[in-house]
């Protein structure tokens, strides 16, 4: 399976911590390709991504991805630090199961709140919840999110935009939980990997609880 990393970066910068979970990824996928299971070792690329809006960065990624040929995007946002099993984990999730096209990794947002970027039926995940395994939900923020590429198949392009409430482009809807629903209106299903959640740096970093 071929995966390409995508670092999405403001002003070309990247995060010490980030820059080092990369290092290990890419590392860890070579080695698996030279103990004697190429077949089954991921072949992993990386990419730094500069471009704005957030929407239009995201879907010329995946335009990028999908005309290279790559089968997965695992998209991580610049301020969001990867659990070090998340690539590997996520991985087998969609190889064990055909009908996932997104596999996510719960992370918190800022203070005071730090509001879980998970929504299932009722709305936002409270953070107060201890959740594990892995579990479909309605949608999960793309700070951290494995996308299976054909499963775009069952969406419109394009496939990251913003929901707006009014003419005066009051937002309504961000782009990660709007590609969300729109995938889960097409048929997709969207998994949460609860035990593999990432670092979130804002004022703070904001680690998941284990």
């Amino acid at each position: 399976m071929r995966v390409l990393i995508t670092l999405f970066a403001r002003g070309g910068w990247v995060r010490a911590e980030l820059a080092h979970w990369l290092a290990m990824q890419l590392v860890g996928a070579l080695g698996a390709q030279r103990d004697g299971e190429p077949t089954s070792a991921p072949q992993v690329d990386d990419a730094l991504v500069d471009i704005s809006p957030t929407d239009v960065a995201r879907n010329h990624t995946i335009d990028a991805a999908v005309a290279f040929g790559f089968d997965c995007l695992l998209m991580v946002d610049h301020d969001t630090v990867p659990h070090d099993e998340f690539l590997p984990f996520a991985l087998a999730i969609l190889e064990k199961n055909p009908a996932v096209d997104v596999v996510g990794a719960p992370y918190l947002g800022a203070a005071p709140d730090h509001a879980v970027h998970v929504i299932d039926g009722g709305g936002h995940v409270g953070n107060d919840e201890r959740r594990t395994g892995v579990e479909l939900v309605w949608g999960i923020g793309t700070g951290c999110m494995m996308i299976r590429l054909s499963g775009l198949a069952k969406m419109t392009p394009p496939y990251f935009k913003y929901a707006y409430a009014n003419l005066s482009h009051t937002e309504a809807g961000t782009e990660d939980f709007e590609f969300c629903k729109w995938l889960r209106a097409g048929g997709g299903k969207i998994a949460c990997a609860w035990d593999f959640g990432a670092t979130h740096h804002k004022n703070e970093a904001i680690e998941w609880p284990r």
